[in-house]
């Protein structure tokens, strides 16, 4: 019997990787869209000539993206949810995506608003205190890294779960918020534990130095089994 409850998670989730492997498709579907998208944007630059034409497609082109995002990944989770129970359906992530797409955007707006403020003052902060001692570069880039690595792990960690509250336990937005932080209050080294190992996969993907391997890897295992992960550690630790 497994006592550790990470280990028993990742046993759990990758072996329910290994029995649906239809989750693969939201996360691969949403690379190649992505992919799709971005090259019209850079066919898109070229014909444009204005700035306020450029900045309009800009625009644009930030939501459609993050729209995408949100469609595939809303799949993707209710599908890791489903999966949790049995087989799932291609029909089951198509109505979990059109259900939850924009409530999740919003969420996933937050997130990335609260991720750039951090990244903003952990980068400008160590300038204003530091340039007028003429302190070398390398401290400040040391200062920056301390400030974006607490902000990530003291505000960003505890939205971990907002999206995965809201899609599987069909909340409003403001509750799987507060539901997410509660959670990763009560479990913060479990949840950091699991963020952590997920760096350290990415750092060592990208030893690889080619972009596609790196991106598909990402795509067709590592996106689908960290939404299993977080998923099965919500519906486990949720209800203690």
């Amino acid at each position: 019997m497994i006592k550790n409850p990470l280990i028993r998670i990742f046993k759990e989730s990758f072996y329910r990787l290994f029995k649906n492997p239809l989750l693969i498709f939201p996360s691969l579907f949403l690379y190649i869209s992505l992919i799709f998208l971005s090259n019209l944007s850079v066919r898109i630059n070229y014909k444009l000539q204005t700035t306020p034409l450029l900045t309009g497609w800009v625009v644009l082109f930030s939501i459609a993206s993050l729209l995408i995002t949100s469609f595939f990944l809303s799949g993707l989770i209710g599908a890791s949810f489903q999966a949790m129970k049995g087989k799932i359906r291609l029909k089951d992530m198509l109505k979990y995506s059109k259900k939850f797409c924009l409530p999740n955007l919003a969420i996933t707006f937050i997130i990335i608003a609260l991720y750039n403020i951090i990244r903003y003052l952990a980068h400008n902060i160590p300038l204003l205190i530091l340039k007028p001692f003429n302190i070398p570069l390398s401290i400040a880039q040391g200062v920056f890294f301390i400030l974006y690595f607490a902000g990530l792990v003291g505000i960003i960690i505890f939205l971990t779960f907002s999206n995965f509250y809201l899609i599987i336990k069909d909340v409003t937005i403001l509750e799987a918020i507060k539901k997410s932080i509660s959670l990763v209050k009560e479990n913060y080294l479990n949840v950091l534990s699991i963020m952590i190992i997920f760096f350290v996969i990415n750092e060592l993907l990208n030893l690889a130095n080619t972009k596609l391997l790196y991106e598909l890897v990402n795509a067709i295992f590592v996106v689908p089994y960290l939404s299993l992960i977080l998923t099965k550690f919500l519906l486990d630790f949720d209800e203690k």
